[in-house]
């Protein structure tokens, strides 16, 4: 399947890494100098003319260690032990981990077809940066929405381009904010997304996933404006089939709430089975929705984020857009374009799938038997959620397994962004990892797992 054992680079993860990181930065700034001079030295960008291998080590929130301080909902209880912002267990992982298993960015070579689509980096620079940016951003359009199976997408108002996901979702808090709106949201989800919205003075109210999958027009009003889904669900796989899609939409529809839906993850469920913006539209729904590139494409944090909307929210949202963007590079249109077209739509997967597939058979087999157990065995995204024994706590175990030169996992609180203490037997692993990586990584976990011994349950729970 094109996936190549790691070479020497893998094993040193770090200042090739930064080195790729800001080539990718200086490329779409336009410095060009700088561009020409780095390409001969950064080791990760494997042949200029024949094509790059991204792997840099950005993180799935934009702020990174900056903000260090949980923010804890009305009534939270402060854990024993305490617990960091997801991002800042993803900066460990960059930065100061041997196995880098927790943010959920592909970090994967570069497949051949890949390689080939983007071809020679310096002349696509060149060639995009000619490019007028409606033509540039239209094609992407095309490319993106079509590999989704959501060609109705484009009877609607053009999406709104952002530089990531997570500006796309400061774009929404805005609007939430700016029309006094309060928010019904999945849970668990990462924590950036509740984290985001309560900066804002949002008022959020949990619902569970499993419950939110079951809604329908005859299910009970939720008591708030808007419905927050992230489809499918990050950590836990939860992906809405047909019907239930359409149980969600009939229900906001009758109730005349605004759904909110993150597919930030679309490539990783049953939504190519489907066209969710048709659905959407038939049903009359007001809705925001959240699309990345970022969580599919191995293109060193080159990507995009989106914002697809009906008409009554469209308009405020563009302004708000207007206020942080002024423009996305053509660059970073035409990269993400390139590495699109090296998908095999017919196959109703993307190749990160595969790679995903690989690695999640290879965790499961190695952790058999262990003290981990898997959760939601039958979903499909480059994820994976555990389950820990009665007596571990989530947050120790992941510090345990920094301290001995373990895995970096996400420890599971934080996702359960409304009572922290419901994640605490649960982590978060990462799958989009080179082959011989991963297997390393997986190995050494099982290793570590089996010899844990957590503190005594009472300090812990």
């Amino acid at each position: 399947m094109g996936f190549g054992r790691p070479d020497a680079a893998c094993a040193g993860l770090g200042p090739r890494a930064h080195a790729s990181t800001w080539l990718a930065r200086a490329v779409m700034g336009g410095t060009l100098a700088a561009v020409g001079s780095l390409l001969g030295s950064a080791p990760l960008f494997t042949g200029v003319l024949s094509g790059i291998t991204f792997r840099t080590h950005q993180v799935d929130g934009d702020l990174g260690g900056a903000c260090r301080d949980p923010v804890h909902p009305e009534g939270d209880k402060p854990l024993p032990h305490r617990t960091e912002k997801l991002t800042v267990y993803e900066w460990t992982g960059a930065t100061a981990s041997r196995y880098n298993l927790a943010d959920g960015h592909p970090r994967q070579a570069l497949t051949p077809g890949q390689i080939e689509a983007i071809g020679d980096v310096t002349s696509l620079y060149i060639k995009s940066a000619a490019h007028n940016e409606r033509a540039a951003k239209a094609a992407f359009e095309h490319a993106f929405f079509t590999l989704a199976g959501q060609e109705s997408v484009h009877r609607l108002r053009p999406p709104l381009s952002h530089y990531s996901g997570s500006s796309a979702i400061e774009v929404m808090a805005n609007y939430l904010r700016m029309q006094k709106l309060t928010v019904t949201m999945a849970h668990p989800t990462f924590d950036s997304l509740a984290d985001t919205l309560k900066r804002h003075g949002v008022p959020l109210t949990p619902i569970p996933v499993e419950e939110a999958l079951s809604l329908t027009s005859s299910s009970p009003p939720i008591g708030t404006h808007a419905l927050y889904l992230v489809m499918p669900n990050n950590p836990t796989g939860h992906c809405p089939t047909r019907e239930q899609f359409a149980g969600i939409t009939g229900f906001c529809a009758r109730h005349g709430i605004l759904l909110l839906a993150d597919f930030c993850f679309r490539f990783y469920g049953a939504f190519w089975d489907y066209d969710q913006y048709q659905m959407l539209t038939d049903a009359g729904v007001d809705f925001i929705c959240t699309e990345d590139t970022g969580k599919t494409w191995p293109a060193g944090d080159v990507k995009l984020g989106m914002l697809v909307a009906s008409d009554r929210p469209y308009g405020l949202l563009k302004d708000i857009s207007d206020d942080f963007l002024f423009s996305v590079a053509p660059f970073t249109y035409e990269i993400i374009t390139r590495l699109i077209g090296a998908e095999h739509r017919e196959v109703r997967r993307v190749l990160a799938q595969d790679l995903a597939d690989v690695n999640r058979e290879v965790l499961r087999m190695t952790l058999d038997g262990s003290p981990l157990q898997i959760v939601n065995p039958s979903h499909r995204m480059g994820l994976d959620w555990l389950q820990l024994p009665p007596g571990w706590n989530a947050t120790a175990l992941t510090e345990w397994l920094h301290a001995e030169y373990g895995p970096q996992l996400l420890p599971g609180e934080r996702f359960y962004w409304a009572d922290h203490r419901a994640g605490s037997r649960y982590v978060r692993v990462a799958l989009l990892r080179d082959a011989g990586y991963f297997d390393e990584a997986a190995t050494r976990l099982r290793k570590l797992a089996d010899l844990y011994q957590p503190a005594s349950v009472s300090s812990l729970t």
